[in-house]
Order: structure tokens, then sequence, then C-alpha cells
């Protein structure tokens, strides 16, 4: 239940937010530059993508080369619409999962689609140098990058054929499901895009009746906790990639300045708590319209900036374990694994040791477990077992990240948010060599997020499988 107080109140935020008030938000000059996807010409944006990219429907398979907002709108797009099922997203530098990917598209007609933002983003910069020397004929890459970011400038001048697309600059990644970024990818794969201007225009239009009041009388009445959670459920698997995407959406827009909303994404199954945290559950089977439910939630999750103080659209704690990851690749003969990393075998043992360090760090601060995978995307549900345990066992909510996507998503609210988590790295050290910089990258990534995550004084556990 809510009061027509609340309603008016958020109402009155809605009204300000779709007319570009920036004044909903705590004063910072990087907002300017981030809101363009409130009234984005998206008939345009369409256009645009059909105009370069006709003749490029042809091929085999489309292999998205993009981490964080380059990559998971277009992964949930993918997994959830009907498609031709030819996309292949590689958002991690696990050496395991590119050498099957590799295999796969063995002798296969390809499109690498390089998606990046700000153009450096290491793990999406060094998936394209690779692939590039592998497998470039002449046409069969393209790229969607902001204008003249140092992607954008060497392809332009040395590749003068390739197609480069520039979406709207003023856009984040995590806002960026209708701009290129997410659309590109769709269009290739045969997704049907031309209602998606009409759908938004009539989100827009009837947003008050949608809009989830009970939700923000909930975070209003607990606003002074500072640190709150929400439960997306799913039964079916391909519902769990849209929960991939409210994560880095919500966590990342919200974990800042001690501050934050940190989203737990559960198999329906579950038996999980809620607790005094909780503001809502929410069924992810029960959307109705994708593209809809997407641009009510980025209404929403701006209004919770808007409510608890912080500025959605940054993510100021992200570049810790980039900085850290980059000084160990640099000085890697500095770094030994052993030094870090507890080295187990089999489950036993690796759950034994767990349930041991979680005994000896939990304490009334800590409101949620974080166990971070670092393997094969596709080995992921082998530890949703152990999440399980862990739950039941200690009644206590459980995110099952995967790395070193989580690092370009709810990894911002682990850092910035409310020092409320206590943290299992799994390390699956690779069993093929694809490339020496993707290896290291791998594997150095995930030590770099181990020892920031030590250096802020958070409780870590490193396993080494």
């Amino acid at each position: 239940m809510y009061s027509l107080e609340i309603k008016n109140k958020i109402n009155d935020l809605i009204k300000r937010v779709l007319n570009k008030d920036t004044s909903v938000w705590i004063k910072d000059q990087e907002i300017e530059n981030r809101i363009d996807w409130i009234d984005l010409n998206i008939e345009q944006v369409i256009q645009n993508i059909e105009n370069k990219l006709k003749d490029y429907k042809h091929f085999d398979n489309y292999i998205l080369l993009g981490m964080g907002g380059s990559s998971l709108s277009a992964l949930a797009y993918s997994k959830i619409l009907p498609n031709n099922n030819k996309l292949i997203v590689i958002d991690t530098v696990n050496p395991d999962y590119i050498y099957k990917i590799e295999e796969f598209i063995y002798n296969k007609n390809n499109l690498f689609i390089v998606s990046s933002k700000s153009g450096t983003t290491i793990e999406t910069d060094t998936l394209f140098r690779y692939f590039f020397k592998k497998y470039f004929n002449s046409n069969n890459f393209i790229f969607i990058t902001d204008k003249n970011t140092l992607l954008d400038l060497e392809i332009r001048n040395n590749y003068k054929d390739l197609v480069v697309i520039n979406p709207n600059e003023n856009i984040g990644g995590r806002y960026s499901a209708f701009t290129e970024f997410g659309l590109v990818p769709a269009y290739l794969i045969d997704i049907n895009l031309k209602d998606i201007p009409y759908i938004i225009n009539q989100t827009k239009q009837n947003i008050n009746d949608l809009v989830d009041y009970e939700l923000f009388n909930i975070l209003l009445s607990k606003v002074d906790k500072n640190y709150f959670e929400i439960v997306f459920y799913y039964n079916s698997q391909n519902k769990k990639y849209m929960g991939y995407w409210l994560e880095q959406l919500i966590a990342e827009s919200t974990g800042k300045n001690n501050k934050g909303v940190l989203p737990i994404i559960y198999p329906i199954k579950y038996n999980y708590n809620t607790n005094e945290y909780t503001l809502k559950e929410y069924n992810l089977e029960k959307i109705d319209n994708i593209f809809s439910y997407m641009y009510l939630w980025f209404i929403q999750t701006v209004l919770i900036a808007s409510l608890i103080g912080v500025n959605p659209f940054n993510q100021p704690d992200v570049k810790l374990s980039k900085d850290i990851t980059n000084e160990i690749l640099k000085n890697k003969m500095n770094y030994n694994l052993k030094d870090y990393y507890l080295k187990l075998e089999d489950f036993d043992s690796i759950k034994n040791k767990i349930f041991d360090f979680i005994k000896q760090n939990i304490n009334k601060d800590i409101t949620y477990i974080s166990i971070q995978f670092y393997g094969d995307y596709e080995e992921v549900d082998n530890l949703e077992e152990l999440r399980e345990e862990l739950i039941k066992e200690f009644r206590i909510s459980v995110v099952l990240s995967l790395g070193p996507r989580y690092l370009h998503s709810i990894g911002q609210l682990y850092k910035g948010g409310p020092k409320k988590g206590l943290f299992i790295q799994i390390l699956n050290y690779p069993q093929k060599q694809v490339s020496l910089q993707i290896n290291d990258l791998f594997v150095y990534q995930a030590l770099g997020d181990l020892i920031t995550t030590k250096k802020l004084n958070l409780p870590i556990l490193g396993i080494l499988i």
C-alpha cells in the first residue's frame, strides 16, 4: 500500500525526469551528458542501423565482443526474443570459453561486432586484437564506439572501408539498450525493431500507471538505512539474462557513496529469505514486453538514485580494480597466485573451506554473501547447489557473480556501496592457452579484484581450482 502523498511525490519526480530536469539528482556536472536516453529518437537509431547494415545479414554467426552495457542488453534480447539464434556474446576473457567458441565458428562465415563505448575497455580491446589478427578478411568486422575514441580513430584512419557506428555519446552504457549498442546485434539476428519507438512512447505516456509506488513507499520508509535489496526471480533459463541486465542497471547506478540497492537474481525454486532490507520481489516470468520493462526500470532506477542521493550515471569505484590489474600485468613476476589463493581440488574441500570462512567472518553487519566465479560462464550452474546450501545454512542473501563480467556491473556496488558483503572468489584456472595476453588478463583480473577487495578491508576468500 502507499499514500496519495507518496504517489504525488513520485509522479512529480517522474515528470521532472522526463523533462530532463537534472536537479532531480545530486549536483554533478557529468549528469548533463548522460540523460539523452530519456528522449532518444529511437526511430532514427533504427533507420541508421538499417541504412548501414542491410548488407550484413548473410553471416552464419554474429560474434559480439563487449562488456557490461555494451553487451548485456543484446544478450538479453537474443535469449528472450524470437530470433535466428546466430548471436554469440563474448563478454569474458576466459580462455576455455573462447576456445569452445573458436571450435564452433571454425570454417563458418562470421561477423565480429566490436562494441565499446569508451573504445578502451581492456577486455574488449584484447578480444578485438586477438580475433582481428586471426580472422579479419576485409569486411567481417564492424565497430560500435563513441565518436573520436581511440578505437574510432584507429579504424577510421586505417580501415576506411569498415563500418564504424557512433551512437549518441550522451548515454551511458547501462542506459544504452535502445541505442546502437543494444539494437545493432538485435537487428542483425532478425529481432523485430520496428515497434520499439511506439512501445517506448506508450510506456512514457502510461508511466504513472506502470511505476510501482509500493516500491517507493517501502524505500522511503527505510531510506535512512542506505542499503536495500530487490529480489528478481525466474523459472525459465532465458529470463535469467534479463536478471543480468537488471543487476548491472540497478547495482551500478545506485551502489556508491556508501549507499546502494543490491539486486539479487534467484531461480524461483530457491527458498530464499527476505529481510529488513528487502524492498520488493519481482517475478521475471511476468514481463509482458521486454522493451517497455527496460524503460520502466530506467525510470525506477533513476528515481531510486534520486531518493537515496546518488548520481545514477557514474561508476566512480570501477577504476579501482582496473588500476591494480594494470599494475599486476606490468609486474606479473612479482605476483604468485599461491600467495593469494588456497589451491583446492575436490568439491567437498572447497565447500568445507567456504563454510569455515563464513562462520569465522559473518556478523550482524554482513547482509549478503557474494560468490565470484572466474571460469567458463557455461559452467556457473554447477555452483547453484552450493549457493542454495549457503542460503539454507546462513539464512542470508547470496549473490552469484560471473567474473570478469561483474567488474562492469555489480562490482561498483561491492566496492562503492555499503560495506555489507562477504566475498568468496573461485578462480578456475584455464585449461586452454588461447593467447598469452588473454590468459594473463583473465587470471590477473581475478587477482587484481581479490587484492582490491582486501585493500578495501572487505572479507574475501580466494580459492584456486
